[in-house]
């Protein structure tokens, strides 16, 4: 902080621009003048429009980074008095040239990007969040536990924090989306915007993202001003949740049981099947045989049988402290509008309900059959999500 001998407040360093200057520039010369440190420009933060005894005046600010140690004061107007490193503490009993500056200078110096190692810590740091929506972010807590399992290689985790206070977590195990949950509304903007400087920084890739539907548009529009990708909306979702199976369905012919071993096959197929149904990309059927023996092991895939054929698939997944989510729904065409899914999936949610106190799902919005059959069942809407798509960019 420097001290003027006209003033007894305290500024940031700071000056005007010169001829042929870039404010870059300007910064880089004034901190140098008035405090003797040589710096190099970390980011430029952003730009106050302010009126100064009647003229329009834009006010620059940097991050910088001090090299080497201070030569002295070496202000060729003569104007600053005093240079002198400032705590925190301090800060806020010091009387400021720009009061406006002290929450500013308060926000960069304490707001963190931080990237967890250990799911472990990730979880204790952020469980309390995640209980108090826990059905609304079954997806991001859901696949935390999967992390702490050891089922995904090189998970990305992390937080945005201030004063130990999280206002931001994300959750990436690529090739999946990056989740992205905002604690702190009130500062949306700001919160974004640092996220997409850290993200920059650290070199993160991600080509789609995966939030509730404001928040992702919002950061979906800030990444392409800084990036130039464009985004894609690749799946509109709802998110619905069951307490209680609606006991009045009448239900199709046939039983639902586990998928055994020898379903194997059958259950390959109908994998592939599902993604092209969601639009997604085909899977290797090498990874697919491999991710059909976990779900067989861990007995998760329940299917229906109408007169010793298999009609319906469904799976269980994610489970949290208290819910557990329902996937990978799916009749093939020739056995579609006989109600098997319906059944099967009113069937398997009441014997879920014995272990857990919810069940949630995600639905294309863009399906009404589907939506309305989960609504059939007692499933009801909680959120609005989507997954957004990014292009290469320039």
């Amino acid at each position: 902080m420097v001290r003027s001998n006209d003033s007894i407040g305290w500024s940031v360093p700071s000056g005007g621009i010169e001829i042929g200057e870039t404010p870059e520039e300007c910064c880089i010369r004034e901190v140098k003048e008035e405090t003797g440190y040589e710096v190099r420009i970390i980011e430029s933060l952003f730009v106050k429009e302010s009126v100064i005894k009647g003229i329009n005046v834009n006010t620059h600010y940097f991050k910088v980074e001090k090299i080497g140690e201070s030569v002295g004061i070496n202000d060729p107007d003569k104007t600053i008095i005093e240079a002198a490193w400032k705590t925190l503490l301090e800060l806020v009993n010091l009387i400021h040239m720009y009061p406006e500056d002290l929450e500013i200078i308060q926000r960069v110096l304490k707001m963190k990007f931080k990237v967890y190692e250990n799911a472990h810590d990730f979880e204790k740091k952020i469980e309390s969040f995640l209980l108090e929506k826990e059905d609304v972010f079954s997806l991001f807590y859901g696949v935390l536990q999967a992390i702490k399992a050891g089922n995904y290689e090189n998970p990305f985790m992390a937080t945005i924090e201030e004063d130990g206070n999280v206002l931001a977590f994300f959750q990436m195990t690529p090739p999946h989306p990056l989740n992205i949950i905002f604690v702190d509304e009130n500062r949306l903007d700001e919160i974004i915007d640092f996220f997409i400087k850290n993200i920059v920084e650290l070199k993160i890739e991600f080509s789609s993202i995966i939030s509730l539907k404001e928040w992702a548009y919002k950061v979906a529009e800030k990444w392409e001003d800084k990036t130039g990708k464009a985004h894609q909306l690749l799946m509109d979702q709802g998110l619905y949740r069951l307490n209680t199976v609606n006991e009045m369905l009448v239900h199709s012919p046939g039983s639902w049981r586990y998928a055994e071993e020898s379903d194997s096959a059958l259950i390959e197929k109908w994998f592939n099947s599902f993604e092209n149904d969601a639009g997604l990309s085909t899977s290797p059927i090498e990874q697919v045989k491999k991710r059909v023996a976990m779900f067989l092991n861990k007995q998760e895939i329940f299917i229906w049988e109408d007169k010793g054929k298999i009609v319906s698939m469904m799976k269980k997944s994610r489970p949290t402290k208290n819910g557990v989510t329902v996937s990978l729904v799916f009749t093939p065409k020739e056995e579609r509008k006989k109600g098997y899914a319906r059944t099967l999936v009113t069937a398997v949610s009441k014997e879920l309900l014995k272990d857990f106190n919810f069940c949630v799902l995600y639905t294309d919005l863009m399906n009404p059959t589907s939506n309305k059959i989960y609504r059939e069942i007692g499933y009801e809407r909680i959120a609005d999500s989507v997954h957004l798509g990014f292009d290469k960019g320039e």
